[in-house]
C-alpha cells in the first residue's frame, strides 16, 4: 500500500503541550509554532493552534487567539477539525505510524513491526524520519519463540519493567509473555499498516496447538481471530488507513454486511490470542488449567507471581493442574523453594494440593492464602478439605484472606473458630427471613478482641462458641471488655508508665487535631470507657511493649479516635483507628492519623481504617458534625477572626435542632457580629 506521510507543527516556543510547557522559562516565550506540510514547504505562525484540529495531543494550552486552522502557503492544503495533523514537542521523537510485516522461510516464521518517527531538530531547524524494527520470530524446527523489543517503549508494563533498557530480547514462555502488550500495543493517535499480516503466525501456531478446537469453540475472542468474520481488509483512506470486515447483519436473515474495524479492539485481540498461543506452545500441560478452570483463571495465572518457566514444571512432573499449582505454590520463577512467609510455621514445600482444593480455588489470589494458611499452622490440609466439603467457597476464601492479613502473633484463629464464624455467619447484621443484611462492619476484629478478653479473663476458651449470630458475639465482647475494664492492678499500672514512656515525644498537634500517647492504665481504661471498644484488652501487650495506644482528639468538633501501633522495640507499626464503638473515623481524622504516621516514619501495615467511609462513622454525644465544622471555618474565613467558646458552643447546639426557631435562623445569620475582636 502506498502510505502518504502526515503534516506536522512543531511547537516551537513550547507553550501549547502540556508536559513540555514548564521547560518554557515561566511561559515568558511567545507564541511560535512551524508548519511542515507534507507537499514540502514550511512556515512559521506567531499564535497556537486549537485542539481539535491536533490528531495525538489530546490536553493543549489554548487561549483566545489560537487559530481553527492552517493552510499550506504553497500547496494550499487547508488543516482543520476534518483534516488533522501531528503536533510535535522539539527535540523528541514522535511515533506517527507502524506496519506490520510477515516473512516465512524454510526455518522461521517472523513479524517485523516497522515503527515510523519523526524529530524536529532545534539545532537544524529541521524535521528528521527515522525507523525502529520490533520483531517477533519462531523456530520451525524447534517451535521456540523469541522478541525483539526496541526504545521507545509505549505500554505500561515496558514502562514499568524496562524503562533503562534499549533492547529487550527474550525468549518467550508462559512467565513473560506480557511483553507482547509493546510488540500490539495500541495509541489512537496512530496508524497502523498491515495488520492482516500478523495472521500468518497464527495459523502456524493453531496448528501447533493440541487443544486449539476447544479453545476456539469457549474462547470468544480465539474464535473471532480466526473465523471469517475475523478476516479484515486495509483500505486507504488518504493519509490515513481503516480496516473493514464482512459479518452476518444480525437480523438472522443470512445477509453480510460490510463493517469497519476498531483498530485498537482488533489488536487486543490479536495479543490476547499470541499470548495464549504463546504460552500454551512454551508448556504444553498448562491448557489443563483452561480446561478445568477458565481462560480468565489462566491469564490470571500467567501474570502472577505464581507462575513458573516450563522447565520447573518439567523437573516435577507437574503435567496435571492439581500438580501445577502445587509446583507454582513450591516454587518462585526460577525454580527455588517459595521463600517462606514472614511467621511461618509449616514450611509450604511441604504442602499437597488436592483435586477438592484445587477445584475450590477461584482465582491465584486464593493460592496466595492457602500458602499463607498453610505455612501459619492455622489449618491443615486436611481441614482445608473438610471447610470446601461444607461451606460455599467464596465464603471460605474471603473470610481466610481477612484471617491472614490480621494475623497477629499472640492470637491464633483455630479451624473450630473459622468453622464457628462460617457456620453462624457472623458477617451478617440480620438474619431474620428475607431481611438478611450484610454486617458493614469489621466482625473479625471484634471476634478475635473477644477472644483475648476471654483469655484475659481466665474463661474457658470454647466460651466464645456460645455465640450463635453477630448480636449475641458483640453482646459479649461488650460484657466482657467491660468485666475487664474495671480491673485495677497496681504493678500493671506502672509498667504501663514504663513501657510508654519513651514515646511521650510523639505527643503533637497536626492542624484541629490533638494527638497524645495514652500516658497510663487508668487513661486507657478511661478512653476504652469514653470510646465504648476494647483498648483495655491490649493493657499485657503495652506493658510487654509490643503494643501502644494512641488517642487523637479534633479540639473543634470534640471527634475523638483510638490508634493502635504494634511495638518492636522502638518501631511502630500502624494497625488500626477506632472511633467511637469501633466505627470509622472521619475524612480529617484519617488524613491526620495517616499524615502523623508519614512524618514518624510509621509503617502503615493495614490500610482498612484509612479508608473513608461515612456510611461507618458514628457520632459521639456532642460531636459537631462535618458539614458544622466547614460552615464554622467559612465563617472565620470570611472574618479572619477567632470565635469566642460561648459563639462556638451556641453555634453547636443550634445547628443540631431539627426544627429551628426565627430567632435561631436569626443567629445563624448575623453571627459574623459576635465575633470577639
Amino acid at each position: 500500500m502506498n502510505k502518504v506521510k502526515p503534516s506536522f507543527v512543531v511547537d516551537l516556543s513550547m507553550t501549547m503541550i502540556m508536559d513540555y510547557t514548564s521547560q518554557n522559562q515561566d511561559g515568558q516565550e511567545n507564541d511560535r509554532q512551524k508548519l511542515f506540510c507534507n507537499c514540502g514547504s514550511s512556515q512559521t505562525y506567531t499564535q497556537k493552534i486549537v485542539r481539535n484540529i491536533v490528531i495525538n495531543y489530546d490536553e493543549l494550552t489554548e487561549d483566545g487567539e489560537s487559530i481553527s486552522s492552517l493552510t499550506c502557503v504553497k500547496c494550499k492544503k487547508e488543516y482543520n477539525k476534518d483534516n488533522k495533523l501531528y503536533l510535535l514537542p522539539v527535540d523528541v521523537d514522535e511515533l506517527y505510524n507502524v506496519e506490520y510485516e510477515s516473512k516465512e522461510d524454510e526455518k522461521t516464521i517472523t513479524i517485523n513491526k516497522k515503527k515510523n518517527f519523526v524529530k524536529y531538530s532545534t539545532s537544524k531547524d529541521s524535521i528528521t524520519h527515522k525507523q525502529v524494527v520490533d520483531s517477533l520470530m519462531i523456530c520451525k524446527k524447534t517451535n521456540k519463540i523469541s522478541s525483539n523489543i526496541n526504545k521507545p517503549f509505549y505500554s505500561n508494563f515496558f514502562e514499568k519493567n524496562f524503562d533503562k533498557d534499549v533492547k529487550v530480547n527474550y525468549n518467550l514462555d508462559l512467565t513473560n509473555v506480557s511483553i507482547l502488550e509493546e510488540f500490539f500495543h495500541y495509541k489512537s493517535s496512530i496508524n497502523y499498516y498491515g495488520i492482516g499480516n500478523c495472521n500468518m503466525m497464527l495459523n502456524f501456531l493453531k496448528k501447533l496447538t493440541k487443544d486449539f478446537k476447544t479453545f476456539n469453540k469457549e474462547i470468544q475472542f480465539v474464535n473471532y481471530t480466526f473465523s471469517e468474520s475475523g478476516k479484515i481488509e486495509e483500505v486507504s483512506e488518504g493519509e490515513y488507513v481503516s480496516y473493514f470486515q464482512n459479518v452476518p447483519s444480525g437480523f438472522g436473515d443470512g445477509k453480510i454486511i460490510r463493517k469497519k474495524v476498531v483498530t485498537g479492539d482488533y489488536l487486543v485481540n490479536l495479543l490476547s490470542c499470541y499470548k495464549l498461543l504463546f504460552s500454551v506452545l512454551s508448556f504444553e500441560p498448562s491448557s489443563t488449567i483452561i480446561l478445568t478452570k477458565d481462560y480468565n483463571f489462566f491469564k490470571k495465572w500467567i501474570e502472577s507471581d505464581f507462575v513458573c518457566e516450563p522447565e520447573i514444571y518439567i523437573s516435577q512432573n507437574a503435567t496435571n493442574p492439581n500438580k501445577i499449582m502445587e509446583t507454582s505454590l513450591k516454587f518462585n520463577k526460577k525454580g527455588q523453594i517459595r521463600a517462606s512467609f514472614k511467621g511461618a510455621k509449616e514450611d509450604v514445600y511441604n504442602f499437597k494440593m488436592s483435586s477438592t482444593i484445587y477445584n475450590s480455588l477461584r482465582n491465584v489470589e486464593d493460592l496466595s492464602v492457602l500458602g499463607k494458611v498453610y505455612s501459619f499452622g492455622i489449618l491443615k490440609k486436611n481441614e482445608i478439605e473438610e471447610l470446601i466439603q461444607k461451606y460455599e467457597n467464596s465464603k471460605i476464601y474471603n473470610l481466610l484472606m481477612n484471617i491472614v492479613n490480621k494475623k497477629n502473633n499472640d492470637i491464633l484463629v483455630s479451624y473450630k473458630n473459622i468453622e464457628h464464624i462460617l457456620k453462624n455467619d457472623f458477617y451478617i447484621k440480620n438474619k431474620s427471613g428475607n431481611n438478611a443484611s450484610s454486617y458493614s462492619g469489621d466482625f473479625l476484629t471484634i471476634y478475635i478482641d473477644t477472644i483475648r478478653v476471654i483469655d484475659l479473663l481466665n474463661l474457658k476458651e470454647k466460651t466464645i462458641f456460645k455465640c450463635k449470630n453477630y448480636s449475641s458475639l458483640k453482646e459479649m465482647h461488650d460484657d466482657y471488655s467491660a468485666r475487664f475494664n474495671a480491673m485495677k492492678d497496681l504493678k500493671k499500672a506502672e509498667l504501663y508508665i514504663s513501657a510508654v514512656e519513651e514515646f511521650l515525644e510523639l505527643n503533637c498537634k497536626i492542624g484541629d487535631v490533638e494527638i497524645e500517647v495514652v500516658p497510663t492504665s487508668e487513661k486507657l481504661n478511661l478512653e476504652g470507657l469514653k470510646m465504648k471498644h476494647c483498648i483495655y484488652t491490649y493493657l499485657n501487650r503495652i506493658c510487654e511493649k509490643r503494643y501502644l495506644a494512641i488517642n487523637l482528639t479534633h479540639s473543634i468538633t470534640g471527634e475523638r479516635a483510638t490508634a493502635g501501633f504494634t511495638r518492636s522495640g522502638k518501631v511502630l507499626k500502624f494497625e488500626q483507628l477506632k472511633g467511637f464503638y469501633n466505627s470509622r473515623a472521619t475524612e480529617e481524622m484519617i488524613f491526620c492519623a495517616q499524615k502523623f504516621c508519614n512524618e514518624n516514619n510509621i509503617k502503615i501495615t493495614s490500610h482498612f481504617d484509612l479508608s473513608v467511609d461515612k456510611n461507618r462513622q458514628r457520632l459521639m454525644e456532642n460531636q459537631m458534625t462535618e458539614s458544622d465544622l466547614e460552615d464554622l471555618r467559612n465563617l472565620k474565613k470570611e472574618n479572619g477572626e477567632e470565635l469566642s467558646v460561648e459563639v462556638k458552643d451556641k453555634f453547636l447546639k443550634i445547628s443540631k435542632k431539627k426544627n429551628k426557631t426565627d430567632t435561631d435562623k436569626s443567629f445563624l445569620k448575623n453571627i459574623k457580629n459576635l465575633f470577639v475582636f
